[in-house]
């Protein structure tokens, strides 16, 4: 599929999902035809107690501070549940939202997270309102099936902290560079990244320990 040709199915996914989530029929009119989606997905929400600090969990206490919301496979439940979300920003600092494909978890520990990563990247509490944008662009490459390479992708988070607000998008595979770099590549092309906010891919595994080292940059 060629650059054009992309950018092109961005554009036309946002629209036909926000008009999906915005028919209205008449009680008399019969239902209109749901739109589905490739997959089936999952919204997470995060909220680690007052007196934890998120990234200082143990698997214990992260699994109980994890809570699945909502399981949708049509453009119409995407929307239901979205429109009535609190923007992403605006959750406590420390907390996250998460949607990643039915059956994969938001955690290193699950299977289909093993061997994989993350593409990250960060940008200033101040820049609120244009983080939100990338936010729903983001999950709209994913719902949308635009983003993907050779089902390649487990989910999305996004996590207010203190100054700054991380976005990461976890991947299977992270020994394999030709697809995280054309993954990456969609990524940007999704949202529209100007050149000052830096992706980067780190692996689960480096993420675990205490010294970090980014393993590629889009």
């Amino acid at each position: 599929m060629s650059d054009e040709t992309k950018a092109k199915d961005v554009e036309s996914v946002v629209e036909e999902t926000a008009s999906a989530g915005e028919e209205s029929p008449k009680k008399s009119d019969p239902a209109p035809p749901l739109h589905a989606l490739q997959h089936k997905w999952v919204f997470w929400f995060d909220q680690p107690k007052k007196k934890q600090r998120a990234g200082m969990l143990s698997l214990k206490e992260w699994n109980a501070s994890l809570e699945q919301v909502y399981e949708f496979d049509t453009v119409e439940d995407f929307w239901c549940l979205f429109n009535n979300l609190l923007p992403a920003s605006m959750i406590d600092r420390g907390a996250s939202y998460s949607l990643f494909k039915s059956g994969v978890r938001p955690e290193w520990e699950d299977s289909a997270n093993d061997g994989g990563g993350r593409w990250f990247f960060t940008l200033k509490e101040k820049d609120r309102e244009q983080t939100d944008e990338f936010w729903l662009y983001l999950v709209l490459g994913l719902i949308g099936d635009i983003i993907d390479v050779k089902d390649d992708i487990c989910g999305a988070v996004i996590s207010p902290r203190e100054r700054e607000l991380r976005v990461s998008l976890w991947t299977k595979t992270a020994s394999n560079e030709a697809t995280q770099m054309e993954i990456g590549h969609n990524i940007r092309r999704v949202l529209k990244f100007p050149g000052r906010v830096g992706l980067n891919y780190r692996t689960h595994d480096n993420d675990s320990r205490s010294r970090r080292n980014n393993v590629f940059t889009c």
